[in-house]
């Protein structure tokens, strides 16, 4: 698509028609703007003189700065940028003494408010005072009317005439008394305590006067600081004036700029938010990866069309992304614009719709990686997506050729027991391992690249924001930038690459996954066609066979992935590539370089145990904790709670508290055995506490200091 919009914009030009072409992402923006003047502009007048222009912030290299609206202005505007950087230089020692004079100012505003916050606390402990002494008052009468009734009561014991009623009435009285007491006794603990709180901030608040006293006695005067600003303004204000009339010069030169140019390139952001287009029209308005793209944006951008509207995009890849939880706000900006109008049914197109083209060649993916998402989406949507000859020709970058001939990889991490967590708070999963390897196996790639002048050959794209986090600051440390670009799937749509790094995440303790959902296919299916079509000439999987066999299966979107994977391309250990001692390098790298260390302390180890030394170290911890054990316990097996038991026995003996959280007896897979488990831990003395829900195995020990 991004071949046809370029083709478009250069017929538009030649027929003399204004375009603008927008898209959600600056990635898909820079790739149409690159397609175009290195296409069928290449050479044009229009590039040459300014006529085609990229609004907005762009990072991508590429992009000449013949169409950078930012590096036209700095050409054209070079004598006025000159003059304002001279008068800036003048009115810097102004701005510098004016901004001193405003902290300065602060400073006393601060003692005044401070001032006036004292006498207010303190008329309001007078208050309270005087309300203490009016309740002390109160409980000074109802304790001597408590000793009146307790007389009557005495008198009423002992009289010889209906003395039954009287005690009885006497009795009342008294408690009612007694009540009238308590309650005059509690109010005067409550005001006590008020007024105790307030001479507390009191003297908070005359130690920050104090503190505050002698930091403005080393400031001049506020009436003087007033006057200095006064002086200031005097000589600062003229200058700012012929400043700003200058950068109104070169707002203008950008505004005309912009109303001379025959094709723009932005964002739909900056279609919306930015000044730069205020007013501007266009014959023909472009609007790109429309699918994520939220469909209020597309009806700002259609609106400056005077003749057409030509939207392009993919109806099988991501939707908009809407962070609000409101159903509304789902209902009305996550659907995309395909469902909107009415083109697309589930992930279908309606027959004979007239506005609809549907383009057929793609010109990115080699064919094998192609083939993978004809038979994950298109196929299945009733669409044929044919391979262009160019891409049928061309081969894979020489910098790949370590990597076997298949274009499809997949690295297998089972070996590696890869745990994967999840961040607090979210669903978000993360993984050291995983994460680890499709950095090396980057590295690796980009070792066989000079620095590269254009975007990254390489790109890391995971489904998980907390990974993409962990990766991202891998890839920093390992000064891969230049050669890696990392992002969700979401980030990454609209972007290529020559090889693509799928780190799925997924492994133990999680058997489920929203990828792995089958009521989720329709919305996840997209997110994997997005991934697997960045790639142009390899496409590699990160992942666990072993979990993916188990929990990945179709017909869920990655189920269905994974087939076709399997079936198709290339399995290599992960062990194979990075080597046996991997593990032990990634703990170091966790807590040495990358500063993975939870207590903060400079002593703080991590230790690196397998199956054969695991054991014994956890036994040592049990026998060693003084205090408490806290364990979180999925499942009691047969085979190894024999050997574990007589060292919570130990403890308990020791006066260890010891306190297990355990599923409850209807999720056990041995109910009769865990049911005597739980019956020896009480009669030892240990808690047990029932809840559905747990995964991971995990035991804190304490020791008294």
């Amino acid at each position: 698509k991004t071949f046809v919009i370029a083709r478009l914009v250069a017929t538009f030009v030649e027929s003399g028609e204004r375009v603008l072409v927008t898209s959600h992402t600056n990635a898909a923006v820079d790739q149409a703007l690159y397609e175009t003047v290195k296409g069928p502009l290449a050479g044009h007048p229009a590039v040459r003189d300014g006529k085609i222009l990229r609004l907005g912030f762009t990072v991508d290299q590429k992009i000449p700065d013949s169409v950078r609206l930012d590096k036209v202005i700095e050409l054209q505007a070079l004598q006025l940028e000159n003059q304002i950087l001279e008068l800036e230089s003048k009115t810097s020692p102004f701005i510098e003494k004016r901004t001193w004079c405003y902290t300065a100012i602060s400073e006393w505003d601060k003692l005044q408010e401070l001032t006036d916050h004292l006498q207010t606390a303190r008329r309001k402990i007078e208050q309270a005072e005087m309300e203490r002494s009016h309740v002390e008052r109160t409980v000074l009468r109802r304790k001597r009317l408590l000793l009146r009734r307790q007389a009557q009561l005495e008198r009423a014991q002992h009289a010889w005439f209906r003395r039954s009623a009287r005690v009885e009435r006497a009795t009342r009285t008294l408690r009612d008394a007694e009540d009238e007491l308590r309650k005059a006794e509690d109010a005067l603990k409550l005001i006590v305590h008020k007024v105790k709180k307030m001479q507390q901030l009191v003297n908070e608040i005359e130690a920050a006067l104090i503190n505050q006293q002698a930091i403005c006695e080393n400031l001049p005067a506020k009436e003087t600081l007033e006057r200095e600003l006064s002086l200031i303004a005097l000589k600062l204000n003229p200058l700012e004036e012929k400043i700003r009339t200058l950068q109104e010069e070169v707002s203008q030169l950008e505004q005309e700029l912009i109303s001379n140019a025959q094709v723009i390139f932005c964002t739909l952001t900056k279609n919306y938010t930015g000044r730069e287009l205020e007013g501007q029209k266009f014959d023909v308005v472009i609007v790109d990866e429309i699918s994520i793209a939220p469909p209020p944006l597309i009806f700002l951008a259609a609106g400056r069309a005077t003749s057409r509207v030509i939207l392009v995009g993919d109806f099988l890849q991501l939707p908009p992304i809407v962070r609000s939880d409101a159903k509304i706000s789902k209902v009305r900006l996550g659907k995309d614009i395909f469902h909107l109008a009415g083109l697309v049914h589930g992930l279908k197109p309606v027959d004979n719709c007239p506005v609809l083209t549907k383009l057929s060649r793609q010109r990115r993916m080699t064919p094998t990686i192609a083939d993978i998402a004809r038979d994950l989406v298109y196929h299945l949507a009733g669409l044929d997506l044919r391979d262009d000859e160019e891409v049928c020709k061309k081969g894979s970058p020489e910098w790949l050729d370590f990597l076997p001939a298949n274009p499809l990889i997949i690295v297998d991490t089972a070996d590696l027991h890869c745990w994967s967590g999840k961040q607090p708070g979210s669903l978000s999963r993360f993984n050291f391992y995983s994460a680890t390897v499709a950095v090396k196996l980057a590295a690796m790639a980009a070792a066989n690249l000079h620095r590269p002048s254009k975007p990254p050959s390489i790109g890391i794209v995971t489904p998980f924001v907390a990974q993409r986090r962990l990766i991202s600051k891998l890839v920093r440390d390992m000064e891969l930038n230049d050669w890696v670009t990392v992002g969700t799937v979401h980030t990454f749509q609209g972007g290529e690459a020559e090889l693509i790094i799928f780190d799925s995440v997924l492994d133990e303790p999680y058997w489920s996954a929203r990828l792995c959902n089958p009521k989720l296919r329709e919305e996840t299916i997209r997110e994997l066609n997005v991934a697997i079509t960045r790639a142009k000439s390899k496409f590699m999987f990160v992942g666990s066979s072993e979990w993916l066999n188990k929990h990945a299966k179709p017909p869920s979107a990655l189920g269905e992935l994974w087939e076709l994977l399997k079936d198709r391309a290339d399995l290599i250990p992960a062990l194979d590539i990075v080597g046996s001692n991997f593990l032990r390098q990634t703990l170091f790298h966790h807590t040495e370089t990358a500063g993975w260390n939870p207590s903060g302390e400079k002593s703080y180890k991590f230790e690196y145990l397998d199956e054969t030394s695991f054991f014994r170290r956890f036994a040592e911890d049990l026998s060693a904790a003084t205090s408490s054990i806290f364990g979180l316990a999925p499942y009691f097996g047969e085979y190894r709670w024999p050997k574990i038991q007589p060292l919570f026995s130990a403890a308990l003996a020791r006066g260890v508290e010891v306190t297990l959280v355990t599923p409850p007896l209807s999720e056990a897979q041995n109910p009769w055995y865990v049911e005597k488990v739980i019956k020896n831990l009480r009669d030892l003395g240990a808690v047990v506490v029932q809840a559905s829900g747990l995964h991971g195995k995990d035991v804190i020990t304490r020791l008294l200091q």
